[in-house]
């Protein structure tokens, strides 16, 4: 009978702990589910070549490494921190603070459980670079506070530069790594006297640059380079009242025709118009776009389409998008409600073909502060929402920025630093600023090597100095 008792106990205490079991599932990270990385960072005891700490980003089993130094070293010593019972890279165990990787590529991390349960981190390194001073900088002395810079490429590689110079006139010089010294007059100075703006653009084998000059009223002017060091005046200047000097831009597709924007004065109010150079001066839609005055104005070609953008003291809630219709001359406007946000510049989306518009704006939280505003341009149903994050910057929304974008990669500097958007996020390239001091004017662009390009002109020498870094 107490043997029998016994079995029945035991019975029921199995059936008890069993409906228990059920009823309170046991979750365990390791058993049940993936495995949990819960930190992957470097730290400069193990790392000398580091000035900080890198903490990984992870999400979504990726590992994120944003690294910025001096040193082109992409051997380093990670620690990690997980529930794993080994850790295993290429079959080789990997232990936390000992064991080191090369992250020039990315690198799999396979986390195994006490079960035998695994769990691949992919672990990538973003390498920010440094700013190196190219070879031959300073390129030249520019004039005063007044001044200018523009760096472009010819053909996606080759850099050259152009600067008003100290006689207020237009320079231009290109890098030849062939020779020394390394930069090339271009067969200036050029230009009318009294410059006082200038916009500029490459093509394919043509430099088209704007210029303001002083008078009565002022003049803008349009030259075309082409080599060897010619320098040729594309018709006789246009005149106008009084161009606001900040939006004037040149824009072209080709050799053949560029195209000017520019806000024009009218009396008190200050208006945007487009005209394009082809032989002959066409002023698009006879006259400005618009009667309101305009705090910022900006156009482009995209795709053969003429598209503009601005924004308006009249109607500071507003956005103001035009499509220039060829046929009939004629300006189509439509608005985008986003109050006190000044329009900076138009791109395309290469790979979708989306219209991308940069605006600056007051952060909404702290008025010290400026959001610069990526923003995606559904022009079907006339929205608009982010193309990526904004950035946050101590600015206001007038001051100069330097934008680019380059293989649909958002890329802008300010007097002292150089941000790109780079997995998911805002990154500062280099080890810390491009300049000690800010600089007095500034120009960025990205070749379709990977290098980026800062030329700037120094606040103290007033010397016009170019910097390359190389992402990797």
């Amino acid at each position: 009978m107490k043997r029998r008792l016994n079995k029945f106990l035991l019975m029921a205490l199995t059936g008890v702990l069993f409906l228990f079991s059920c009823s309170n599932p046991v979750t365990s990270s390791e058993d049940d589910g993936d495995i949990l990385l819960e930190s992957f960072f470097l730290n400069t005891t193990l790392n000398p070549a580091l000035s900080s700490i890198v903490m990984g980003e992870i999400e979504n089993y990726e590992v994120i490494l944003v690294i910025s130094t001096d040193s082109s070293l992409s051997y380093y010593v990670p620690e990690f921190v997980s529930s794993a019972q080994s850790v295993l890279v290429d079959g080789q165990e990997q232990v936390s603070g000992e064991s080191g990787q090369d992250f020039s590529n990315p690198v799999d991390y396979t986390f195994i459980s006490s079960s035998g349960k695994t769990t691949v981190y992919t672990v990538e390194a973003i390498f920010l670079g440094f700013w190196n001073e190219m070879d031959g900088s300073p390129v030249g002395t520019a004039v005063g506070t007044a001044a200018q810079v523009k760096i472009d490429l010819k053909q996606g590689v080759f850099p050259h530069l152009i600067y008003m110079d100290n006689a207020l006139l237009l320079s231009g010089k290109y890098y030849d790594a062939y020779n020394n010294p390394y930069w090339v007059n271009m067969g200036g100075p050029f230009g009318s006297a009294n410059i006082l703006s200038f916009s500029s653009q490459s093509t394919d084998s043509s430099i088209w640059t704007a210029a303001v000059s002083s008078g009565s009223p002022n003049a803008v002017s349009l030259i075309k380079y082409q080599d060897p060091g010619n320098w040729t005046a594309m018709g006789l200047p246009v005149f106008l009242d009084g161009p606001d000097l900040g939006n004037l831009k040149v824009f072209a597709e080709n050799d053949f025709a560029a195209y000017i924007s520019v806000i024009d004065s009218y009396g008190s109010s200050n208006q945007p118009e487009v005209w394009s150079y082809n032989g002959i001066w066409n002023h698009h839609g006879g006259g400005p776009l618009s009667s309101m005055s305009a705090s910022s104005f900006v156009a482009d070609l995209i795709d053969g389409q003429l598209i503009a953008a601005a924004s308006y003291n009249d109607d500071p809630d507003n956005i103001y998008l035009y499509y220039y219709d060829w046929d009939f001359d004629i300006w189509y406007p439509s608005t985008i409600a986003k109050p006190g946000h000044l329009v900076r510049e138009l791109y395309r989306d290469e790979e979708t073909n989306d219209l991308i518009m940069v605006t600056v704006s007051v952060n909404s939280n702290d008025s010290s502060l400026s959001d610069v505003n990526w923003l995606s341009w559904d022009m079907d149903s006339n929205s608009v929402s982010d193309y990526v994050e904004p950035l946050t910057l101590y600015i206001n929304p007038t001051d100069p920025l330097a934008l680019y974008f380059s293989d649909n990669t958002p890329l802008l500097a300010t007097d002292q630093y150089v941000y790109e958007y780079i997995k998911g996020g805002w990154r500062t390239l280099g080890n810390g600023p491009y300049c000690d001091t800010p600089s007095l004017a500034f120009s960025i662009v990205a070749s379709s090597l990977g290098s980026r390009f800062i030329a700037y002109q120094d606040s103290g020498s007033y010397d016009v100095i170019v910097k390359m870094l190389k992402l990797e």
